[in-house]
């Protein structure tokens, strides 16, 4: 077998993908991404036989319940009778990046995937406790580290500088990055009827390449340059109403996967940016149990083709 250092796949020598640490059988065909492994554990409550409780630890026929020593949780069992996994991944393209080819490369045939993940709301009118459906798709924010470097020797310049959009600034935004039409569509329609009070909206999201500076959070102890950065994404993408560090590259993925992935993309609000309104711990496990099982519902009843 080549090295795990060249091979596309990535596999241990017990036929087992490196990161993920899952094998062929032990994941299905639709999976549901979520950042938590407490918030998978709330979504497996939901399989068939679980009962409503976490199946970690329990013998319940028919469900697989994994750790790697990367960090990535895997729960595969059934809703209604259709093999899916949920996955807790932690945070950041880097990890959906790991996720989504692995998974790819021990998964036969087509695959649906679906983030169920949380948020930062941009738009005052979207308030917390409200879930996003990406349908419009997902740009992405990047730090340009080659904007912030000095050449040594060279005459000092005033460092301070407002973000731009492509090539200016420090960051760059790219252009979004779309779900399939029908599964997002499909994913929003079982959230709205299981969430009527807290809601469901679809919208634009940004992923940002950090938690921090990507996002507009001021740190004084770096030259950061992104006092402004949330103002330039609401005027290139006056729509833009969630903000979080997953969906582009999830659905990037599923555009290059030659047609064998179909993604959409969700999230909670946890906080308001604008109106600095934040979410409960109460209202959080609602809807995370809640609207995770709309989004199972709706990942089991969509077709893989």
């Amino acid at each position: 077998m080549a090295s795990i250092w060249v091979c596309l796949s990535a596999e241990t020598n017990e036929g087992k993908v490196l990161h993920v640490d899952v094998g062929p059988g032990e994941v299905a065909n639709r999976v549901v991404k979520v950042g938590t492994a407490s918030r998978a554990a709330a979504l497996a409550a939901h399989f068939d036989g679980a009962g409503g409780k976490d199946p970690k630890g329990r013998s319940i026929p028919g469900v697989f319940f994994h750790e790697s020593s990367r960090g990535f949780t895997t729960y595969t069992g059934t809703v209604q009778g259709v093999g899916v996994s949920v996955v807790a991944i932690g945070m950041g393209t880097a990890m959906m990046d790991f996720l989504v080819r692995e998974l790819r490369s021990v998964v036969q045939g087509p695959m649906l995937m679906v983030r169920f993940g949380t948020c930062g709301g941009l738009q005052a009118e979207v308030p917390e406790g409200t879930v996003v459906v990406a349908e419009r798709g997902s740009v992405l924010v990047l730090r340009d580290p080659d904007a912030f470097h000095v050449d040594p020797g060279a005459e000092s310049t005033d460092s301070a500088g407002s973000a731009g959009g492509c090539g200016g600034g420090g960051y760059r935004i790219s252009k979004p990055a779309l779900p399939d039409p029908d599964f997002s569509a499909a994913v929003l329609q079982a959230l709205k009827a299981e969430l009527p009070n807290t809601g469901a909206v679809a919208g634009l999201n940004a992923t940002a390449d950090s938690f921090y500076a990507s996002q507009g959070r001021i740190d004084s102890h770096f030259d950061d340059r992104s006092d402004d950065l949330l103002e330039l994404l609401k005027r290139e993408h006056p729509s833009v109403c969630s903000m979080e560090m997953e969906s582009f590259q999830l659905l990037h993925l599923a555009n290059c996967s030659k047609g064998t992935i179909k993604a959409a993309a969700t999230a909670i609000v946890v906080a308001n940016r604008p109106t600095g309104k934040v979410m409960d711990g109460e209202t959080l496990s609602f809807v995370e149990s809640n609207g995770g099982k709309a989004v199972l519902r709706a990942i089991a009843a969509h077709p893989l083709g």
